[in-house]
């Protein structure tokens, strides 16, 4: 199931990167459960923003 969210947002970043190569400043914003049930999943959806950033950035 980790690997699924990881690799949705990473596909996620692929798709919207045409995009941000046309704009100055790209602003990524994501609600992460931090405590709770779901809290485990948040660290592989971080990495999977934090790449999308790094992605679009390069």
């Amino acid at each position: 199931m980790l690997r699924r969210m990881f690799i949705a947002g990473a596909g996620a970043a692929l798709l919207f990167a045409p995009y941000a190569a046309s704009a100055q400043d790209v602003r990524l914003g994501a609600l992460l459960e931090i405590t709770g049930p779901i809290a485990s999943a948040v660290p592989p959806i971080q990495r999977a923003a934090e790449f999308a950033v790094q992605h679009i950035n390069e």
